[in-house]
């Protein structure tokens, strides 16, 4: 990525001080004269929102300098994503001190940090004092959009998957989007409530109520790999790099955990032989990757007040539960970040987790339960219902609390195509399904 582009205009201020306009004599090449000094830089803007202005934005600059000889012939300017530009300065400078007037095009395409080194070389070829400008490009988190109206059936889950983002809902609704804006119905092939997707990199799998298992390789065209009891509503679904297939879910009235894994890409599917069984169930589940290779599901309580749990699983078929905080009763999400698992909870509690054993509490001061949570690098977002989503770009030290719409709850989040997507539920009662995402 461009993140300097162009210098637009370029003009020269005098100042006053001791220079006598144009002039002074220039020095000869083999004069070395005075080297110039950049004495201050200012921008008009030290931050701009990802993909504003479409992926590029214009911001004025002021560079005050110093140059006795007024022979400054060129502006050097080195980003820290690797981008340089050198400015050829109109001249003759008209007095010193100084103050050169340009306007520059950056990009907002990539998200990060920058840092420019900027300094001045004259006819002799003499260097100023080199200084540092710091520059930002960060996700506007606090502006939504509102992308597809009249959706008729709640939506409960989206992922990125490369190309395309990937939603499903009740009804058996299930859309796919190559930007987050533009949506597409497909056929799902079942009428049931979709609760969870998931993708591995090759293929989509959808699992729903009615212990509904879907598959697709394109998210286009759909197979039923597995339906069952009515009761069983399964609520997650992930992958270990075994490519053993993880199912989570609950038995609908007593509200009790159910697990069904598979080892042959779920053309069969077996019940979990041990799960523990204390008024939770399971509505998101997660592998935590090789280093530690355990699956992690959410522990949903069935009675209030209770102590937050996860459960946990080497195999997917015998799980223990883990306390692993007295402030909330339940944990409803899950999502890897940074290489820690994180869990969101009900009033405004985060956890996260190297292992997914040893947990620490992160309070972000909100009264919400975490439906969804998505990252983008260092821009990690969390929302759901009740009260305000949050954000954070330096690891939960900081919080910003945002809204996306009255009456919205957000059921799924995802990252891709340089915005972030929430799926869920508006209006009153259960409401319609709604689909938003940041600019």
């Amino acid at each position: 990525m461009r993140f300097l582009t162009y210098l637009l205009t370029l003009s020269l201020v005098a100042c006053g001080g001791s220079g006598s306009g144009g002039q002074t004599p220039v020095p000869q090449p083999q004069d070395l004269g005075t080297p110039p000094e950049i004495t201050d830089i200012r921008l008009s803007r030290d931050s701009v929102f990802l993909m504003e202005g479409d992926g590029q934005v214009t911001i004025s600059a002021e560079i005050d300098f110093v140059d006795p000889d007024l022979d400054i012939q060129t502006i050097r300017v080195e980003v820290s994503d690797g981008t340089s530009l050198t400015i050829d300065v109109p001249g003759p400078i008209p007095g010193s001190p100084g103050t050169l007037l340009g306007e520059l095009t950056v990009s907002s395409a990539q998200e990060g940090f920058f840092t420019a080194d900027v300094w001045m070389l004259d006819a002799a070829g003499n260097s100023s004092n080199h200084v540092i400008v710091d520059f930002g490009v960060f996700v506007d988190t606090l502006t939504w959009y509102r992308r597809d109206t009249g959706i008729p059936h709640i939506m409960n889950d989206v992922i990125w998957a490369g190309t395309q983002f990937l939603a499903v809902g009740n009804g058996g609704t299930i859309m796919t989007s190559p930007d987050g804006i533009e949506w597409t119905a497909q056929e799902s092939g079942t009428d049931v409530r979709l609760n969870a997707t998931f993708w591995d990199a090759y293929n989509y799998f959808v699992v729903g109520d009615g212990a509904t298992i879907l598959f697709s390789d394109d998210g286009v065209d759909w197979t039923t790999k597995y339906t069952g009891a009515d009761e069983v509503w399964l609520q997650g679904i992930t992958e270990s790099i075994t490519q053993r297939l993880v199912a989570v879910g609950k038995v609908a009235g007593p509200n009790s955990a159910y697990v069904l894994t598979s080892d042959d890409y779920g053309d069969t599917w077996q019940e979990a032989i041990a799960i523990p069984q204390t008024g939770r169930y399971m509505t998101d589940v997660a592998w935590t990757g090789p280093n530690v290779d355990l699956f992690v599901a959410t522990a949903a309580a069935s009675l209030f007040p209770n102590d937050g749990r996860v459960f946990t699983s080497a195999d997917g078929q015998t799980w223990v539960e883990i306390v692993i905080s007295n402030e909330s009763p339940s944990t409803l999400s899950l999502m890897l970040h940074e290489g820690e698992v994180v869990a969101g909870g009900v009033l405004g509690l985060l956890y996260k987790s190297p292992d997914g054993v040893n947990w620490t509490v992160i309070d972000t001061n909100t009264n919400t339960n975490f439906l969804g949570m998505a990252a983008m690098d260092t821009t990690f977002i969390a929302d759901g219902v009740i009260s305000a989503g949050v954000s954070t770009t330096d690891d939960g030290m900081t919080w910003q609390h945002f809204h996306i719409d009255a009456d919205y709850d957000t059921h799924g989040l995802a990252w891709g195509a340089n915005r972030f997507v929430s799926v869920g539920s508006i209006g009153p009662g259960f409401g319609e399904g709604a689909i938003y995402t940041t600019r």
